[in-house]
């Protein structure tokens, strides 16, 4: 696709595709800066996934400059036999969207999502798009009026807890019958043995500890077993070496007298806390080990000062005994006529 300037709602802006490598650091800026951008949509993040698990994807950085050339939108997309899809993958990123400026986001989102329908391709399949994005009411009419047949649906949910300043009053949110609950397999679990819970701290632990993740996530259920092949283990052990140090990826650990026994990775994002995986061993299922860690990662956070406890996507039963209420992710489709 060549460059094209646009006016959209009397701002100029140009939409073209750029090379993803030279990117690098404009695009870190936007996804910190921009309240659309996330973890799932920095450049690292795009970076790894291609790197390690969709290289027979092609890369579309399509970008949108103001008049002075500064960087203010991206549409972070990956290209395969003619059709786009979001960069970063739905089976391991649960927020994908287009990330602007907000300044004048609606006026971004029109002019890459016009672009986006210009483009030529045969079909675009975008997932994971949080109901709330203005792409999603860009896009489709954009794509219509130039022959595509498009379908808007909802993918997926991703339940969140809003978290109050301190445990008690989280505690307060929950039902009677939750509360109770959740006060109980805390008590049965401190006396079944010694308890300890805690974060890896220290990047010179971060491998071996990845190793009990993995070995407890595969052991969780047979879906995660299947899931976490080798390629997926690279993926996971590469964010770990890109985003630990940073503070932004979190490995946490429940030990029953002296083993580990459940484990989760979470990530911070603003004054969020994003609970991205986890894993148990169900020798120790009857003690709800993984609940129990899930409720004291969501403690934590409400330490921290963080204002939302996200579980990301499904509907497991767990996250809705932990007080979650659902948020929409939506799937767009269109295929040319």
């Amino acid at each position: 696709m060549s460059s094209g300037g646009c006016t959209v709602q009397g701002l100029a802006f140009t939409v073209q595709q750029e090379a993803f490598a030279s990117l690098s650091a404009d695009w870190e800026a936007l996804a910190t800066a921009s309240s659309s951008g996330s973890i799932f949509t920095t450049w690292r993040w795009q970076q790894l996934w291609h790197a390690h698990l969709e290289g027979d994807y092609r890369l579309v950085s399509l970008v949108a400059r103001d008049e002075v050339g500064r960087l203010v939108g991206i549409a972070p997309l990956a290209e395969r036999e003619g059709t786009v899809v979001f960069g970063g993958g739905a089976e391991v990123s649960d927020y994908l969207d287009v990330i602007v400026g907000d300044d004048h986001r609606g006026a971004i989102v029109a002019a890459l999502a016009d672009a986006l329908a210009a483009a030529g391709w045969l079909g675009c399949d975008l997932r994971s798009v949080p109901a709330e994005s203005p792409l999603l009411e860009a896009l489709p009419p954009a794509l219509r009026a130039r022959g595509y047949d498009v379908l808007v649906e909802r993918d997926d949910v991703c339940p969140r807890v809003e978290l109050p300043g301190d445990w008690e009053r989280y505690l307060a949110q929950l039902s009677k019958k939750d509360r109770h609950e959740l006060r109980r397999k805390m008590r049965r679990l401190d006396a079944a043995g010694q308890v300890r819970w805690y974060g890896i701290a220290d990047a010179g632990d971060l491998p071996a500890a990845l190793d009990d993740f993995l070995r407890l996530h595969r052991a969780s259920r047979s879906e995660k077993a299947v899931f976490m092949d080798a390629r997926r283990e690279r993926f996971f052990r590469a964010l770990a070496d890109t985003f630990f140090g940073s503070q932004t990826m979190r490995l946490y650990f429940l030990e029953l007298d002296g083993r580990r026994v459940a484990a989760t990775i979470c990530f911070d994002h603003r004054d969020e806390t994003w609970l991205y995986n986890s894993g148990y061993d169900p020798r120790y299922g009857a003690l709800s080990v993984g609940l129990v860690l899930k409720a004291l990662c969501l403690q934590d956070a409400i330490a921290r000062g963080k204002r939302c406890f996200d579980f990301l996507r499904g509907n497991e039963r767990y996250k809705y005994d932990l007080g979650a209420s659902d948020r929409l992710v939506m799937r767009l489709r269109a295929r040319r006529t």
